[in-house]
Order: structure tokens, then C-alpha cells, then sequence
């Protein structure tokens, strides 16, 4: 990933203490930094988090969706169930951007790149993901809600040597309608067996990848999945 690019609208919510991290919490398909933010928020009034910054980025295009309505997305797709043939220039160009606006963090606020963690839920956490795992810096960590790894052989090619040591987070309900747990669970064990990334849970280390299921979750959060996130981001940034 080389060039500049346009930088991204973001929204922030600054942090209630001295600030020593900084989360990027991507939001989904016809989302807005807006939206992000009620998640956000709530993260982010934990006591044990009040030194984090977050920055609620905007994807950088519109696409046509369903009935001819204009829906912000972070790269093009076929349908509503991303596969390898959706818009590949598109992943890798959002993915610049949200390079470049961690570098831009990392320079302004002086957090050092292994104290910001990138993330989001449905197409922001697929964007983050083949972020994460392409790019030269070396993050705190990555976490996936409701995604899953396009292009898996493409990314596997590109991927940066440091993964190894890279903490992962995924969340996948067992009833998303739109990107089917089963898509979401191979994702994750394509990255274990294939591209090397130790597996862990919350109640062990931090480096690796954390999968964990929620029955009957549909294509969302839910306060569940919101504990262990934030359990989890306690452990890679506290």
C-alpha cells in the first residue's frame, strides 16, 4: 500500500483520562461514524477504558444497494453476502486510508502504533481485517464483528510476517442471515491453520485469535458480545 490518499471523515470521542490508546472501530455496510458511536459509547464509559481515544471513521464511497438507494461502504459488493468477487481495488484503497489514518493518530497523539486497535463490525471488521493483516505496523490488535476474510489466498500472499504476534478478536452470532456463522468460523480457522495465527480465548493470553459465538445472534451486537470485547480490549491495552 503506497500513495497518499484523501483522508477519511472521522468522528471522536476523546477519552476521560490521560490518553494512552486509541481505537478505531470501523462501522458496517450503509453505516456512518455516527452510528459506531452508540457502541462506542458504551465501551467507552468502562472505568478501565477511560484512557482510550476513539475515532469513528466514514467509509469513503457510496454504492448502490437495494432498491437503488445510495449506501456508504468501505468497497463495492455483488450482494449482501461478501465473497471473493467483490471490489478488491476497493478493500486495498479503504485499507490505505485507515493506514494512513492510524499513522496520522500515531504522529499527533504520540500512542505508538502496538497501543491503537483497529476494528469493526460486518464490512468495517472485513476492512479491518485485511487491513490488520497486510499492512507494516505492527497494531495492538484487531477485532471482527459479523465479518469474515474475503480474498483469503490474495490476502495470505500479502500477509505481514508479525501476524503471529498479532491479538485477533471475532464475534459472530449463530443466526447472522447475512454473513453465515459458518462463513465467519472459517474465516477464522483459514487464518489459524493457514497463515499461522496461534488461537486463544479470553481466559488465556492475549496474542492470538479470540473466537467466540453467540447463539442466536443475528447480523448485530448484543450485550454479550460487548463484555467480551471489552474484556478483551482491557488485555491488549490496559
Amino acid at each position: 500500500m503506497s500513495g497518499q490518499s484523501s483522508p477519511l471523515r472521522v468522528l471522536v470521542i476523546p477519552p476521560r483520562s490521560q490518553h494512552t490508546a486509541t481505537v478505531v472501530f470501523c462501522h458496517g455496510l450503509g453505516g456512518s461514524g455516527y452510528r459506531a458511536s452508540s457502541v462506542s459509547e458504551i465501551l467507552a464509559s468502562d472505568p478501565s477504558l477511560a484512557h482510550v481515544k476513539w475515532i469513528l471513521p466514514f467509509a469513503p464511497s457510496a454504492v448502490t444497494g437495494p432498491r437503488g438507494a445510495n449506501i456508504s461502504a468501505w468497497f463495492n459488493f455483488r450482494s449482501l453476502r461478501p465473497t471473493s468477487r467483490d471490489d478488491e481495488d476497493g478493500v486495498f484503497s479503504s485499507a490505505q486510508k485507515l493506514v494512513e489514518l492510524i499513522n496520522g493518530e500515531a504522529q499527533i497523539s504520540g500512542i505508538p502504533e502496538s497501543r491503537i486497535i483497529l476494528g469493526g463490525i460486518s464490512q468495517g471488521g472485513i476492512t479491518s481485517l485485511v487491513t490488520g493483516l497486510i499492512t507494516d505496523l505492527k497494531l495492538g490488535g484487531i477485532f471482527v464483528l459479523s465479518g469474515l476474510l474475503i480474498m483469503p489466498f490474495r490476502i495470505l500472499s500479502m500477509v505481514s510476517p508479525h501476524v503471529q504476534a498479532l491479538p485477533i478478536f471475532w464475534a459472530h452470532g449463530t443466526a447472522d442471515p447475512l454473513i453465515p456463522f459458518e462463513k465467519g468460523f472459517n474465516s477464522a480457522q483459514f487464518l489459524i491453520s493457514r497463515i499461522g495465527i496461534p488461537q486463544t480465548s479470553l481466559e488465556s493470553g492475549s496474542t492470538g485469535l479470540c473466537f467466540n459465538s453467540y447463539d442466536g445472534l443475528a447480523h448485530g451486537v448484543n450485550e454479550a458480545e460487548l463484555r467480551d470485547l471489552r474484556t478483551w480490549l482491557k488485555k491488549v491495552i490496559a
